[in-house]
């Protein structure tokens, strides 16, 4: 799991990390030539009372992987 201990200001509604997610991943093709399900999740969460395991989370985002792939050869 990925988690950045940097603190980071928040500036016209949003923030911004310099940080990078390393993250390896198979994707299986199915018998019927489709890409399997395979999904990324990422949640932003706010850390309260200078951080005594009180946490908010901000916002989520979900990524399909199969749904934004395109094929780049016909079998």
């Amino acid at each position: 799991m990925g988690i950045s201990d940097e603190i980071v200001e928040i500036k016209n509604h949003s923030v911004i990390w310099d940080y990078k997610l390393l993250n390896s991943t198979k994707l299986i093709i199915g018998k019927d030539r489709y890409l399997m399900p395979c999904e990324l999740c990422l949640s932003i969460k706010q850390e309260l009372n200078g951080g005594k395991k009180k946490l908010i989370v901000l916002g989520s985002y979900r990524l399909t992987f199969p749904s934004v792939s395109e094929p780049f050869f016909d079998i």
